[in-house]
């Protein structure tokens, strides 16, 4: 087995794969989700990849989220496979990633496996926010979030630095690197999360994995609807509420930053395709 760095032209050529094989798969299975977050942006300022990103993100309502969370690690397209806390051992993020088999992406921080994943993109549960106006959605949004990444960076950013008997009292108070009490840990964060759905509220926002509660909440009139519009070789689903969306996220969205700043925010490592000697 040989590993060959990828360029990030060939990173995002992979990313689009990805994308579109996901995209039949949810049309296959009468399953509804839309562009999300950096996608979004890309879809609507450059029509496909933002040229200098190597992630992509996808949202679901919390309904087709557990549906297709059941169709895709039970039954992945071929050549391909998703990747939970349900089917991946020591793997720390709430929510799925759907990856290419034959790939690797080794992420520098500890919420995969030492041994990487194949390259993947993120899909997202979203749920109902509660309060009779943004603030107070944003509020409640508060609650989740930053409340798991926070007990991550505990453990994983600080892990490297901690003494032997720090680990030890770390380990005592049940942390999240037993497979048993991470599972039980995100069972009971799915189910804070899932509280509210979206008829009983007039916000939503992703609660598990929002990095910025005060911008990521947005109102459910928003994703109502969607509307196709051209991502690279395909049309994909965006919510027709897009402007409002990116606004709240971003503010003047359609400016790109200097490029200075034309770098990714994620910090991946090494990407690789993998192949049989």
């Amino acid at each position: 087995m040989k590993k060959i760095a990828l360029t990030l032209k060939e990173h995002q050529d992979i990313i689009y794969e990805l994308i579109y094989v996901l995209d039949d798969f949810c049309k296959k299975n009468n399953i509804s989700y839309f562009l999300a977050y950096g996608t979004l942006l890309g879809a609507v300022r450059h029509h496909g990849i933002i040229p200098w990103d190597d992630d992509a993100d996808l949202m679901m309502k919390r309904e087709e989220y557990e549906r297709f969370q059941k169709l895709i690690i039970s039954a992945p397209p071929e050549g391909y496979e998703a990747y939970s806390i349900y089917n991946t051992p020591g793997y720390y993020y709430p929510f799925i990633k759907f990856g290419k088999k034959n790939t690797l992406l080794v992420e520098p921080f500890g919420y995969v496996p030492a041994k990487g994943l194949g390259i993947n993109i993120d899909v997202f549960p979203i749920d109902g926010c509660p309060g009779q106006n943004r603030h107070q959605a944003c509020q409640y949004a508060h609650l989740f979030a930053p409340v798991y990444q926070d007990r991550l960076y505990k453990y994983f950013k600080k892990w490297g630095r901690m003494t032997k008997k720090e680990k030890i009292k770390c380990l005592l108070r049940a942390d999240l690197r037993i497979p048993f009490i991470r599972r039980l840990y995100f069972k009971h964060l799915y189910k804070k999360s899932a509280r509210y759905s979206l008829k009983d509220t007039t916000f939503f926002a992703d609660l598990t994995w929002s990095f910025a509660p005060d911008n990521d909440v947005h109102a459910n009139t928003l994703i109502k609807e969607l509307i196709s519009v051209p991502f690279g070789e395909k049309l994909l689903p965006i919510p027709s509420g897009y402007d409002t969306i990116l606004r709240e996220e971003y503010g003047d969205y359609m400016t790109p930053p200097d490029e200075n700043n034309r770098q990714s925010t994620h910090d991946h490592g090494n990407v690789y395709k993998i192949v049989n000697d």
